[in-house]
């Protein structure tokens, strides 16, 4: 299931602040000098699947992600996928290098990664193409990724490529590097609940 887990120069610096983009140069610039410092974040999402909640991350695979009455949380070693409905929890391993996509891991390896294009652009937003800068550096099967920002530069919405399929997540209450406490990246099981580990 795809869930929901830097600054140069003064022209660069008045784009991030709000300021329109003037150029192609100036908007790609601008994206990859606040994307690829992104430590952390916070967003809530609504996906063309169906699927919506809130995620806050950090950058070294650390997540919490709520979904209705599932939460999944990763420390970077452990993932805890909690179901408040059934009063059970799944413990298992965080694999890296896994094939599975999630958004932190468009924010926090695909922005880092892939090459961008410019699609689009206006004085209230700017759309952005990540293609894979070559064959053996795909992440998650991922083929391309459509990113809109708005005029400040914040992502409000991501379309992510996949093979023939392709999935659309609008993103609001959008916050780069927020300071987020370590224990929200771990998951203190509560008493009476089943617990499944398949580590």
């Amino acid at each position: 299931m795809l869930l929901p887990a830097r600054l140069i120069s003064t022209g660069i610096a008045l784009c991030m602040l709000g300021a329109p983009a003037t150029s192609k140069t100036d908007a790609i610039e601008a994206f990859h000098a606040k994307y690829r410092s992104l430590s952390s974040m916070r967003m809530k999402f609504s996906g063309s699947d169906g699927i919506s909640g809130t995620i806050t991350a950090r950058r070294g695979g650390k997540y919490r992600i709520a979904v209705g009455e599932r939460t999944i949380v990763c420390d970077g070693k452990t993932v805890w996928n909690a179901d408040a409905t059934t009063r059970s929890v799944v413990i298992n391993q965080y694999k890296p290098l896994s094939t599975d996509l999630s958004l932190e891991r468009v924010f926090f390896e695909i922005m880092s990664v892939y090459r961008s294009q410019l699609v689009q652009s206006s004085a209230k937003a700017t759309i952005l193409r990540l293609t894979a800068p070559a064959p053996n550096a795909v992440i998650a099967n991922v083929s391309s990724v459509d990113v809109t920002l708005d005029a400040s530069m914040n992502v409000s919405s991501v379309a992510i490529s996949s093979g023939p399929s392709r999935i659309s997540y609008s993103i609001t209450k959008f916050k780069s590097n927020p300071a987020t406490a370590t224990s929200t990246f771990t998951f203190l099981i509560p008493k009476g609940w089943e617990t499944i580990d398949v580590r």
